[in-house]
């Protein structure tokens, strides 16, 4: 079974915190890859400031966007738990 996402229109505020939250499989990391331009769109556009996300580089939008990806571990853990037990 195929599944796509349709007539999806976001709207970010400058230097906002904002976070994708669903149940597995919902789309969450697809729409993360779309805006971090990791993927392109099928069809539609997908903008930062007005201007095509083609036209900027992947460094660029790195710069203009953080994202932090879900790992596992983080949640059977605590984060002091996670950190204070690197090897490193």
């Amino acid at each position: 079974m195929d599944f796509e996402l349709k007539n999806i229109n976001l709207t970010f505020k400058k230097n906002s915190l904002n976070a994708f939250v669903g149940a597995s499989g919902c789309g969450k990391s697809t729409v993360s890859n779309l805006l971090m331009g990791f993927w392109d769109a099928d069809s539609g556009r997908i903008e930062i400031n007005g201007k095509d996300i083609k036209d900027y580089s992947q460094e660029n939008i790195s710069n203009l966007i953080g994202s932090v990806q879900q790992e596992v571990i983080l949640f059977d853990l605590s984060i002091f738990d996670k950190y204070s037990n690197r090897e490193n």
